[in-house]
């Protein structure tokens, strides 16, 4: 027969170090014990001295005396904190782990270990790596460059998050746990993985502010500051060009160039010439090869395997005046190897200073106008347009109608993603409604910035606008900027504007987020101001 003396004694152990093991209790085998879902399941007959019985929905263990039932004890108590976790914590930067020390004691048993069933939300794992050392975790963060590749993957919403880890320890039936919001912020900017046709290096070649300028700049896309030469555009200036980049090896087509440089007195109507400069090499350009004309402000974009230059104006080789036209020719060269230009299709309509951008398979075309000299045939003629074309570049055929941009541009710049489908345009010489005239359109500076989805065809919608500012109690714009990306971030560098109440050059590099419609801000500044020079993005090592 047990004594009371001892189930007292069994109850004051509990109470201190010592004590009953939920877990046990239901391991326990022989006759003398029984299990039981409630108290009125109790038996009330056939009962003997030491019968044992545990009723589940209490917790408690009872003995018979044979007569009736006695309360002993009290099993199954929850674990119990001994070191337990703050609600919240922040990794201070991608060097620091974050430890956290989260220690539980069984309750019943002080000397029994426990089951650890500690969970986190997805997001963790593209955040941190966890290792976990008896009752000690460590939160190595990922570094800001691995951040910025799960951001654009679409895996993270954004490089500054958090996430939720639950410390959950277990005796096999209850347990104790604690929600803990743990939040990462990467110092520095984050860097997003560059593509086959872009970087986080940017150049701006050449341009002029009433001086022509040889100068290359380039700057650090990801972290905000200003310019530095990287080294000139040889043998002389090309202003009203375009760029297209595998990565590696940027390539500059068509534009105007200075007449002694070149060697051609009408230089300045056009360059048959293309250049290249390895984007990770401080330095100066090499030939690369030539165009079959004189080109003058074409298009230029790519796929980071070809690059292509898509229309522009052309003085014909007699160097008669009267032979400058526009032409809806595209010509394509392979960026990796150096060489001549290959005609690969046309334009949905024959123009120059129009503005390119690509998805990386995806060529879009967008604004633009078309001239043709008096002499050429059906008289002086100015055509502007609000077309966008687009072209699938690896297919070598023609350009078509992709859609309208809001309203008919020239001199605009034009940027796209990389690493995601949007391309902006933005800036330029709004004309308003597309109009066909003998004389030239003034039409007024834009600070607009529009975008498309470059896989859905269709027309182009308001993103936000370029810097601004007010002259005059007119909004200020940009013409004559160029652009670039680096699947993340554009920036608009250069141009002319009138945010200053006059047409004046400037030496500002305005940044948007792609991804997210909204005004440009300022980011640094070229090392000259200056207007139609060329951008483009690369890898820096």
């Amino acid at each position: 027969m047990v004594k009371l003396s001892t189930i007292r004694f069994a109850v004051e152990e509990q109470q201190g170090t010592a004590g009953l093991d939920s877990a046990d209790i239901l391991n326990i085998t022989g006759t003398a014990l029984q299990v039981f879902d409630a108290l009125d399941s109790l038996p009330m007959t056939g009962l003997s001295e030491g019968d044992e019985a545990f009723i589940k929905n209490t917790n408690r263990l009872y003995i018979s005396d044979g007569s009736g039932w006695y309360n002993t004890t009290l099993v199954n108590r929850s674990p119990t904190w001994a070191t337990e976790p703050d609600a919240t914590y922040d990794i201070a930067d991608s060097a620091t782990p974050l430890v956290i020390t989260a220690l539980a004691t069984d309750s019943d048993n002080p000397d029994k270990g426990l089951l650890n069933q500690s969970i986190v939300s997805d997001s963790a794992q593209y955040m941190v790596d966890i290792t976990v050392d008896s009752s000690v975790w460590t939160f190595t963060p990922k570094t800001a460059s691995q951040i910025g590749a799960f951001v654009a993957a679409g895996n993270l919403t954004d490089s500054n998050g958090d996430f939720v880890y639950t410390f959950k320890w277990s005796d096999g039936i209850s347990f104790v746990s604690k929600a803990v919001t743990i939040g990462y912020s990467p110092g520095g900017a984050v860097a997003p993985p560059e593509g086959t046709f872009y970087g986080n290096r940017a150049l701006y070649i050449s341009g002029t502010n009433g001086s022509d300028y040889t100068d290359v700049d380039y700057w650090d896309m990801v972290t905000s500051g200003n310019a530095s030469k990287f080294g000139d555009i040889s043998p002389g200036k090309i202003t009203y060009g375009g760029a297209a980049s595998n990565n590696t090896r940027a390539v500059i087509m068509g534009g105007n160039g200075d007449a002694t440089a070149h060697g051609d007195t009408y230089a300045g109507s056009g360059l048959d010439e293309t250049y290249y400069f390895t984007c990770a090499t401080l330095g100066n350009s090499s030939q690369f090869g030539t165009l079959p004309r004189r080109t003058s402000a074409p298009a230029v974009e790519g796929d980071g395997t070809y690059a292509v230059a898509a229309g522009g104006g052309t003085l014909a080789y007699s160097n008669m005046a009267n032979t400058n036209k526009d032409f809806a020719t595209m010509e394509y060269v392979t960026i990796a190897t150096t060489g001549n230009s290959t005609t690969q299709g046309n334009l949905s309509l024959a123009r120059s200073y129009a503005a390119a951008a690509s998805n990386g398979t995806t060529m879009v075309i967008g604004g633009g106008y078309y001239f043709q000299h008096s002499s050429v045939g059906g008289g002086l003629m100015y055509n502007y347009y609000d077309r966008i074309d687009y072209h699938v570049v690896a297919n070598n055929t023609n350009a078509y109608d992709f859609g309208n941009l809001m309203s008919a541009k020239l001199f605009l710049a034009a940027a796209g993603t990389g690493g995601g489908d949007i391309a902006l345009f933005m800036g330029g010489t709004d004309i308003g409604t597309p109009i066909s005239s003998s004389n030239y359109q003034g039409g007024t500076i834009s600070e607009r910035i529009e975008y498309i989805t470059v896989s859905s065809p269709g027309n182009a919608s308001d993103f936000g606008d370029l810097r601004g500012g007010f002259a005059g109690g007119s909004p200020g714009g940009e013409s004559f900027t160029s652009a670039t990306a680096n699947g993340t971030k554009a920036h608009f560098a250069g141009g002319r504007t009138t945010r200053t109440g006059s047409n004046a050059d400037t030496n500002e590099i305005q940044e948007v987020t792609m991804s997210t419609p909204g005004n440009a801000i300022l980011f640094g500044e070229l090392t000259i101001s200056r207007m139609a020079g060329s951008a483009v993005s690369g890898g820096s090592a």
